[in-house]
């Protein structure tokens, strides 16, 4: 393992250099083995159950009678690795005895009951709703776990399949599922252990990773859902949300997340529902920007709702999320939608002739871009005080997801955070922990640039030190310092846009929905050729598309079906050989094409394509 102080002081990133394999690539299981792994509690309960009891690390459910049990990390998981509705534990009793544990809920007239079966020492099984508990048959038990495995199985009956090995896609899976299980129905539910409060429903990034996540798969029934409760119940009747620290940049993200989902779901019925109270968000920041005569000041972050000086700060992500909002929304709506593509336009047109005044170069020579108008010093470490790590956190992810930043502004960005101590094995650092929930934005932000190895970095970085060992929970903030016990502890409770990284950014890596284009393979791993990878059934607001790939000797093959992608879209697809040299030749359905690089544009003639680089 590697030292963990050494890794704080650092102001590149060593850890993320370790995790490299002799093959060049990043990898996971050796990630795994450079810090001491994370251990903390989980919740049981699927969308239906409105509360979700707690599972602390010592498998037990606080007020329960279960006999606490003394379990290793990683040997607490989800039921047939699947399921995270149940957990499967493996422990041991006080005395020393071998314990293993299934532990589920469900919801019985409108309460909460914990079910149990210990086997080995003090075997049975056990219903507990309230502080009691009764014996059930192990046939009632196996019942009603079936009834759960059956709940979750239906949760993402008809997804997309992400084809690829099993260390990436079953954490992926897991963690979608737990991102649907921590709503109460079509409620959203920013996280639980610590954010189950209601003052946290309506922060907008739990449904925009939410429904972000399911639209990648091709669960657009549940996602239309989610979205339109989220919008009839949180956007007033003047167009702001109903949220006590919103940012500006969330309202740009909501807008991005209705225009998508619907031209991938191409449901007008929806449509017609949903264009108003997106109407009415979008006005609202065309009003106040009038208003303003100039970019928008505002809170960047719920925590700083209480800041005197940050409403009457412009900060450039929230205004460049503004920006693309209107321009996705009027995108999406056609002629009915060009004035906000036109403020839009006039909106980044000032952005930039201010970026451009604030752009300055730092004592040591760095190019240096500032997160808010008018910030010329900033210290050397990104984790020095509040604001850089806010920065780095936070603001510099939303400024270069936004997608309105130049290539060479966005390079800045990218360059000060791996150099200014911002990321460890790609993970954000905030002060002395790693806090990922915006991580998401990063890894868009790489990939919408082709930086491969970072997007592959941030995605391993994520699973290895993001989440917890055995169930796969993700928490909002993690330490980078084992604790008493020898393993490394959330310094936060468990929240929805951490969770959902991980499959949300598996499927960019596979599919990418690019300004204009869609790529297939942006990033997928050189080894996975091996066994051969790839996907099935994936939505795009372009249409449906799958592809395998797999080693072909010293190249490699592809089988690529377009026959749902609309014709007018270009698409690039990646092809990178086993042994990493650079391809001499190509050939497209038995056609030998100009090598270009790594990519190639498919050409549209056909529904299917056969593809074979060398």
């Amino acid at each position: 393992m590697l030292d963990p102080g050494a890794l704080m002081a650092a102001l590149d990133d060593p850890l993320g250099a370790a995790a490299v394999a002799e093959d060049g690539e990043v990898d996971l299981s050796r990630a795994r083995a450079l810090l001491a792994p994370l251990v903390g509690p989980t919740f049981v309960g699927d969308p239906h159950l409105p509360g979700k009891p707690l599972v602390g690390i010592d498998g037990t459910v606080a007020g329960s009678p279960m006999r606490p049990l003394r379990i290793e990390p990683g040997d607490m998981r989800c039921a047939a690795g699947a399921f995270p509705a149940c957990l499967d534990i493996a422990g041991t009793d006080a005395a020393g005895q071998p314990v293993t544990r299934l532990l589920f809920a469900v919801t019985e007239d409108r309460a909460t009951s914990v079910w149990w079966a210990d086997q080995g020492a003090g075997a049975g099984c056990w219903r507990a709703i309230g502080g009691g508990a009764v014996a059930v048959a192990p046939e009632v038990f196996d019942a009603a776990l079936a009834e759960v495995a059956e709940t979750q199985i239906g949760a993402v009956a008809g997804a997309a399949l992400l084809d690829v090995p099993d260390e990436f896609r079953v954490p992926a899976r897991l963690s979608l599922l737990r991102g649907l299980n921590s709503f109460i129905g079509a409620h959203p539910k920013y996280g639980w252990g610590g954010y189950e409060g209601s003052e946290h429903d309506s922060f907008p990034p739990s449904l925009l990773a939410l429904a972000h996540a399911l639209c990648d798969v091709g669960l657009l029934a549940t996602a239309k859902d989610r979205v339109w409760y989220w919008l009839e119940a949180f956007v007033r009747d003047d167009g702001s949300l109903d949220y006590y620290g919103p940012s500006l940049s969330e309202h740009g993200m909501l807008l991005d997340l209705v225009a998508r989902l619907a031209r991938t779901a191409r449901d007008r019925d929806w449509t017609v529902e949903v264009v108003e109270p997106c109407c009415r968000v979008a006005d609202r920041l065309v009003r106040l920007r009038a208003e303003a005569a100039g970019l928008l000041p505002g809170v960047p972050e719920a925590d700083f709702s209480a800041d005197q000086q940050a409403p009457h700060t412009v900060y450039y992500g929230n205004n460049l999320w503004c920006i693309r909002g209107l321009h996705e929304l009027a995108a999406w709506l056609g002629e009915a939608g060009t004035h906000y593509g036109q403020a839009a336009d006039a909106w980044w047109a000032e952005a930039q002739v201010l970026l451009a005044a604030d752009s300055v170069y730092l004592p040591d020579r760095r190019r240096f871009l500032p997160p808010r108008l008018g910030l010329h010093e900033f210290p050397g470490r990104l984790t020095a005080d509040r604001d850089s790590s806010y920065a780095n956190y936070r603001f510099y992810p939303e400024m270069v997801s936004s997608r309105r930043l130049t290539p060479e502004q966005a390079g800045v960005i990218f360059a000060f955070r791996e150099t200014a101590g911002g990321e460890l094995c790609g993970t954000t650092r905030f002060a002395d922990w790693l806090d990922d929930w915006p991580a998401m934005e990063m890894g868009l932000a790489h990939l919408d640039h082709d930086r491969v190895a970072a997007a592959q970095r941030l995605l391993v970085g994520h699973l290895a030190y993001h989440h917890a060992a055995g169930h796969e929970t993700a928490y909002e903030q993690v330490s980078i310092r084992p604790g008493e016990h020898g393993w490394r502890e959330p310094k936060a409770g468990y929240c929805v846009p951490v969770q959902l990284v991980a499959p949300r950014l598996l499927r960019a890596l596979l599919v990418h929905e690019a300004e204009g284009a869609l790529w297939l393979n942006r990033a997928g791993f050189r080894r996975w050729l091996a066994e051969g990878y790839g996907v099935q059934g994936v939505t795009t607001r372009w249409g449906r598309v799958s592809f395998r790939i797999e080693s072909d000797g010293d190249g490699v093959r592809a089988e690529v079906d377009l026959s749902g992608v609309d014709e007018h879209v270009p698409v690039r697809l990646r092809l990178r050989r086993p042994d990493g040299a650079a391809l001499s030749g190509i050939e497209v359905d038995g056609t030998q094409h100009e090598v270009r690089g790594e990519s190639l544009a498919l050409p549209r003639a056909g529904e299917r394509v056969s593809v074979r680089a060398w």
